[in-house]
């Protein structure tokens, strides 16, 4: 199946009413990602140091240039940094 034919669920699902479809992993995000059908990215910062891990979208065909449009600071330190793409460069 051709990325064309994969990228239509996630099309229709981004036409339906709501406030849109959030989701977390490794492997989604970098189909997704991919494909060039995520409209915004939210990063979560936690205070901690964990060590070990999967790498986030590790294995990304392109660069995705990404521009700030929101931070939220939480009393516990967490902080969420909002991002949408602006052009995908190799």
């Amino acid at each position: 199946m051709s990325s064309r034919g994969r990228d239509r669920p996630v099309q229709r699902l981004k036409q339906e009413p709501g406030e849109g479809l959030f989701m977390g992993g490794v492997t989604l995000p970098l189909a997704l990602a991919d494909l060039g059908l995520i409209d915004e990215y939210v990063f979560v910062v936690q205070p901690v140091l964990a060590g070990h891990g999967p790498t986030l979208l590790t294995g990304l065909r392109e660069r995705i240039q990404l521009e700030l449009v929101d931070r939220h600071e939480f009393r516990s330190g967490v902080i969420a940094l909002r991002y949408r793409p602006t052009r995908a460069t190799a």
